[in-house]
């Protein structure tokens, strides 16, 4: 499956959840119910398998495991991840930081998302990952984000195009 197809049933997903009512508890039943956690779940692995192969599918799937951590499951119908599929996205990650072939867009990212150190923390055995992060303080945030250019990005590319600006 192509990262449009994958986008599009993003933006389905994402449509369910924005149309639940309720409680948390309750949204959060709703879009178990409504099979939508799985559905992303199969979404994320996708790009994992993708990933091999793409940058992009390594860009979004780090999106979808940093964003289910960091926001509740009901705001964002991402929830329980296979811990395979986010053992390869981070194991491709430590490889191009190894490498030292990370684009600019991705260190950006992965600055972003390091700021909420507990969703590294449990990737202990990736050293390229650990020194990075711990290391990363030359690298610079964007001021903006190019809201065209996160079009069709899926989540990913709803929540930079929702950031009016990301450093002060």
């Amino acid at each position: 499956m192509d990262n449009v197809v994958l986008s599009n049933k993003e933006n389905e997903l994402y449509s369910i959840v924005l149309g639940v009512q309720g409680t948390m508890e309750e949204k959060a039943k709703q879009l178990r119910d409504k099979g939508v956690y799985d559905k992303y779940k199969k979404i994320h692995s996708t790009y994992a398998s993708n990933s091999d192969r793409d940058l992009e599918s390594i860009k979004r799937g780090l999106f979808i495991q940093w964003y289910a951590l960091c926001e509740p499951s009901c705001f964002t119908g991402i929830n329980e991840l296979e811990l395979k599929s986010e053992l390869k996205i981070i194991g491709h990650i430590d490889k191009l930081i190894t490498n030292n072939n990370l684009d600019s867009e991705l260190k950006w990212m992965l600055k972003y998302y390091s700021n909420w150190s507990y969703v590294f923390e449990r990737f202990e055995e990736f050293n390229g990952l650990q020194n990075w992060i711990k290391n990363q303080i030359e690298i610079e945030l964007p001021s903006t984000v190019d809201r065209e250019q996160m079009q069709n990005r899926g989540q990913m590319g709803k929540y930079w195009s929702s950031i009016k600006k990301i450093v002060n």
